[in-house]
């Protein structure tokens, strides 16, 4: 076909009919300045023929380009094309093509065209794809300004087309509200227009907060973003007033998290305030952006707000304040954060003193004692104080003199006190502790006794300690022996002792205390009082008191796990995540943590909480009791940790005992037996545990036995002896001569003893069945019939597959393990829980795991950790078993507890809202 022709016959056609046309259809098109643009119509597919006209007139004027049954004609200038569906393509658009564009299609040939009128604007983008706020940087559309004074603010969006509508406005939770004094205008550039809004930001009170939102909008939408956030805080001049403030002590090195608040939060500014200096750290916006900055490579803000100090160092003491709007209004809550450094030694060091033993310093009636404290911060003080009461009366402490001298991050301070004997006594207990400010932080001491010779003419030397050799007295500086078996026993012999004692005394919560050397009374007291409200008690107001013995957590890492095993009975439905639950909303929790000297994890990873909780990396805000022998005190202990030395009798406690329960109206006889106690320096140590002192005291009375030990190797095998003899007097003459063969006869125990208290990894606690085949039957018999060997049962509750899990079989209902291990149904445990990292876990997975579930006798939970599961169960027969069955089902895919109700859907643990799925899909699949 001959265009040409076809396109005269056309504009003949429209000249006849005077530009006659069925219809009309107006539309808007924008074209970017430089670019090439598309003026399309919505043309059907089956038209005969469209021609474009660059103006109203489609009578006089030629067509600039025309497609008719699917042939093009050409534009000879380039600036036009068309394309197959009739669209309009405007080649490197300029400012002149900015007017009306007319198109008529025709459906055949002879047919009246139907008119389309396209009105075309050309837009030009501005540089900056958001409005441009002057008091931030060019490169970001939300920031932060401290303003001292009355501060004018400028936002602009520069060389746009068509102008940009400015606007102010403060954003508040319910949405905007309009900022009435601002200024607005525009400047005309030719081609593009600039448009500005300024505000004037007048002075808050110091630290208040104001969230400043300049939007610019316009038609069509030339910007990506068409707001711009300014978080603006009045800036602190000084450091403000505050009622209180939470204390945090960190340890040099170590990370801390602070937290904001427990509440809602929009916006927030953490600043830091040290001296006379003060500065912003960070900041977060939490509506719609949910943005966050921090200002150093040392802190970060968490999603709630809290502000992680990472690395810690002393620059980063100080008051830490954390402004922040709830939706209401601006709060503000104040942190003091200490960094501390542990002094090395963890303990003062005394002069003349090997550094960690408990020590006698032979000396004269005058002198001066030097106790000192290295590489601390911050500065403590040290004092000087008689361990005795009486004893402050016979011995004079004065002209003390503290040199503190700094060393870097760290300072050493040492005391000098002069001191005079002017009251005869041959032996004074002393203690040189912290006090002062920040005596809570480094609550230490160092314990130590002055000898004093009634006549002496020698020298006082403190330099190094002096043992005496005199005749009358044996002063032990340490009591060091070799340990053969009698000596290892003794461990299991206090035990037994403690436990027939514990009998006697009144019964507590169920949760027993085991103690050695003395702690026991202690420990009972805080447990009685709690229970019984005792109003003088500290115990009083405590809401929650938990009691564990270490030496049965063998291998458990979970804190709230050991919780669940040690004290909950074994019915129990309360999870270790209930139990932590509880323990968060408790305002006032004392834990006990007895024997660490018998813990068998002391030497074990990081991720053990018993560690964590003695470094006070857990539980700051609890009160922590940690009992331990002192040769085993934990190697990483809080500086701020308080350090008691139980001492046990004094001689006057000595004395009433005696004088009222072993040889009452008779003052010769308690006297008497005092001096046999009080003659052997080896017993009056060991009879300072009241325990030992009240044994002994009636056996030397009673049985007259001969008290003179040597060492305390002899001291024991008379207490090991004593309970032999006790169980062969209940026996016929044939049962104790096979005793005291039984009795002579431990080779075998005492190594296992040995090994297990001197080995890499203590513990005297060993598997019944191992002790048997070690030691045979009837010896085993025999010494637990004594009471040296002790059962106990240790049950094993919750069972933990971690990335090992294949399948689980409905069939057998058993669970295959990765190694081709199988499970069968493990009857005594309350909880089983399964961790596969990142692994999708299918419906069919899901459902037999949970019917092998109904075949463990007492299973009351089951939880999947760091997996996928299926959106739903719905197998309502399965249901209906695992809530007769009172089965809880528990999933944390990332970081959110959820739980399986009754219909088979998800919901949160504690907010009891159901799971959006999608999103916990999309984050769990980004995570892993």
């Amino acid at each position: 076909m001959d265009v040409s022709v076809t396109l005269f016959g056309t504009l003949l056609m429209l000249s006849i009919t005077g530009g006659l046309v069925t219809e009309i259809h107006h539309v808007t098109r924008f074209l970017e300045l430089g670019k090439n643009g598309i003026i399309n119509c919505s043309f059907s597919d089956n038209f005969y023929g469209v021609y474009w006209y660059d103006s109203d007139d489609t009578v006089q004027a030629i067509p600039i380009i025309s497609i008719t049954e699917g042939v093009k004609t050409a534009d000879n200038s380039g600036e036009y094309e068309i394309e197959v569906d009739g669209s309009l393509v405007v080649t490197n658009v300029s400012i002149d093509h900015e007017h009306h564009f007319t198109a008529l299609r025709f459906h055949t040939q002879s047919a009246i065209p139907i008119r389309h009128v396209a009105t075309a604007y050309v837009i030009v983008r501005p540089d900056k794809p958001f409005p441009v706020i002057d008091q931030c940087s060019e490169r970001t559309r939300i920031c932060f300004l401290p303003i001292e004074n009355a501060l004018t603010i400028t936002c602009a969006v520069q060389k746009a087309r068509p102008a940009v509508d400015i606007f102010w406005s403060r954003r508040i939770a319910e949405g905007e509200i309009d900022i009435v004094s601002q200024e607005k205008g525009v400047v005309n550039g030719n081609i593009t227009f600039s448009s500005y809004a300024v505000m004037i930001s007048q002075p808050l009170i110091p630290g208040q907060l104001l969230l400043l939102v300049c939007k610019g909008s316009t038609l069509p939408k030339l910007l990506k973003s068409e707001e711009s956030v300014l978080l603006v805080q009045q800036y602190y001049r000084f450091r403000p007033e505050y009622s209180s403030s939470e204390r945090r002590l960190v340890e040099k090195g170590s990370n801390t998290v602070i937290h904001c608040t427990q509440g809602e939060l929009f916006y927030l500014v953490w600043t830091k305030f040290h001296e006379n200096t003060v500065e912003q750290v960070a900041w977060a916006i939490f509506l719609k952006d949910n943005i966050s900055n921090s200002m150093s490579e040392t802190v970060e803000v968490g999603f709630n707000g809290s502000l992680k100090l990472i690395d810690i160092n002393p620059n980063q003491d100080g008051l830490y304040s954390c402004n922040y709007n709830d939706g209401d209004s601006d709060m503000t809550n104040f942190y003091h954060v200490l960094v501390y450094v542990i002094p090395d030694p963890p303990y003062p060091i005394m002069s003349g003193c090997d550094e960690n033993q408990y020590c006698i310093i032979e000396a004269e009636q005058e002198g001066t004692l030097t106790c000192s404290l290295h590489r601390v911060r911050p500065v403590v003080r040290l004092k000087l104080v008689t361990l005795s009461f009486d004893d402050s009366f016979m011995i004079t402490v004065a002209n003390e003199e503290t040199v503190v001298t700094s060393n870097g991050d760290t300072y050493e301070v040492v005391l000098k006190t002069k001191y005079r004997l002017h009251t005869y006594k041959d032996r004074i207990r002393f203690e040189c502790k912290t006090y002062g400010e920040y005596a809570d932080l480094f609550e230490m001491s160092k314990k130590f006794e002055l000898f004093f010779h009634e006549e002496s003419n020698t020298e006082v030397n403190l330099q190094s300690p002096v043992i005496s050799t005199d005749r009358k007295r044996k002063i032990f500086l340490a009591i060091c022996v070799p340990l053969i078996g009698l000596l290892i026993i003794v461990f299991f012999v206090m035990y037994l002792i403690l436990k027939l004692a514990r009998n006697r005394k009144r019964q507590l919560t169920g949760q027993g205390v085991v103690d050695t050397l003395g702690r026991q009374n202690e420990q009972e007291e805080f447990a009685y009082d709690w229970c019984n409200k005792v109003s003088r008690s500290p115990m009083l107001n405590i809401e929650l008191f938990i009691s564990l013995r270490l030496r049965q957590l063998d291998g458990i890492q979970s804190f709230y796990e050991a919780v669940k095993l040690s004290v909950l009975p074994r019915d129990s439905l309360l999870t270790p995540e209930d139990i932590k639950a509880v323990m968060h909303y408790c305002k006032s929790v004392v834990v006990l943590l007895d024997g660490y000297d018998e813990y068998p994890d002391q030497d074990l990873s990081e991720s053990n909480d018993i560690t964590h909780i003695i470094r006070r990396n857990m539980f700051q805000q609890f009160v922590v009791i940690v009992t331990t022998r002192t040769q085993v005190v934990p190697k990483t202990i809080a500086p701020q940790s308080v350090v008691v030395r139980l001492t046990g009798f004094n001689e006057r406690a000595q004395n009433a005992y005696i004088k009222k329960a072993i040889v009452p109206n008779d003052p010769e006889a308690a006297k008497t037996l005092m001096q046999q106690i009080n003659q052997n320096p080896v017993l009056s140590e060991i009879c300072e545990v009241p325990l030992f002192f009240v044994m002994f005291a009636h056996l030397i009375h009673h049985r007259k036995i001969d008290a003179n030990f040597e060492t305390v190797t002899s001291f024991f095998s008379c207490v090991v002896s004593c309970f032999h003899s006790h169980l062969r007097n209940k026996g016929n003459a044939e049962i104790s001569k096979r005793y005291k063969s039984l009795e002579r006869e431990h080779e075998k125990l005492d190594k296992l003893a040995f090994d297990g208290l001197m080995g890499n990894r203590r513990s005297i606690v060993w598997n019944k069945e191992a002790m048997l085949e070690k030691l045979g039957k009837e010896f085993y018999d025999h010494y637990i019939k004594v009471g040296i060997l002790v059962e106990e049962e240790i049950p094993v509750t919750c069972i933990q597959f971690e990335n090992c899990f294949s399948s689980a079989h409905r069939s057998t209902k058993c669970i295959s393990l990765t190694s081709g291990l199988q499970v069968q149904n493990l009857s005594y445990v309350d909880e089983l829980k399964i961790t596969e990292m990142g692994r999708e876990i299918s419906r069919d997975e899901l459902e037999g795991i949970l019917e092998y579930s109904l075949t463990c006798d007492r299973l009351k939970n089951i939880s999947f950790e760091c997996c996928l599961l299926p959106p739903s169960l719905q197998n309502s027969h399965l249901l209906n078993e695992i809530q007769i069955n009172n089965i809880k089902v528990l999933w944390i895919p990332i970081a959110k507890w959820f739980i399986l109700d009754s219909a088979g859907q998800w919901n949160e643990r504690y907010g009891k809202q159901a799971m959006t799925y999608e999103k916990e899909v999309q984050e769990f699949r980004v995570e892993w």
